[in-house]
């Protein structure tokens, strides 16, 4: 098949005819930004 790493596959689905294979993939980014409220 195919080598993918480091990327992920997302999803994936087969054609009607069983014979084409289309699939997203790519990289998961995770980022945490913390708001607060300065107003007193």
């Amino acid at each position: 098949m195919a080598d993918f790493s480091p990327e992920e596959v997302f999803s994936f689905a087969l054609a009607r005819d069983g014979r084409t294979l289309a699939l997203s993939r790519g990289t998961v980014i995770r980022d945490v930004v913390l708001i607060t409220d300065t107003k007193q």
